[in-house]
């Protein structure tokens, strides 16, 4: 491969390399508000003991410390923000990102937002049609 051909791979990619960055903004985004947002529980699970503070079957008193695990730690962001650094690496390097992981992502964000408008799934619909559109720029290329 040429050194030409190698900036068209990139270029080709840069679709989904958007993705990536996408899916990396959103989730710190979501990391640091989230936890700037319990703040103050945070400091009352670390208070607590910090281990097994957080249950599966909270009681009255502890649903606020399962609500926090569950909206920060313990929601998609950590998860979408691994893929997207993955995502965002493959592509430099020129790699195909399936668009099938798109279809999937852009799929759930659209059962998840039709559940909760008012909430961060519209974010898994465009990093998913932005992963759907890089390959298929990929595919399509000469």
């Amino acid at each position: 491969m040429t050194a030409t051909e190698a900036q068209r791979d990139v270029k080709r990619s840069g679709l989904t390399a958007a993705g990536g960055w996408v899916a990396i903004g959103g989730s710190v985004i979501h990391l640091v508000l989230t936890s700037i947002a319990r703040a103050d529980v945070w400091r009352d699970i670390a208070s607590a003991g910090w281990w097994g503070t957080v249950t599966l079957r909270p009681s009255a008193e502890q649903l606020r410390f399962a609500e926090a695990f569950w909206i920060t730690p313990g929601s998609f962001a950590v998860p979408l923000l691994a893929l997207g650094i993955l995502v965002v690496f493959s592509a430099r390097q020129g790699n195909r990102v399936p668009g099938v992981l798109g279809w999937i992502l852009a799929i759930w964000g659209v059962f998840c937002a039709s559940l909760l408008p008012v909430s961060g799934a519209w974010l898994f619909i465009v990093v998913g049609a932005l992963f759907v559109a890089g390959d298929r720029a990929r595919v399509a290329a000469p």
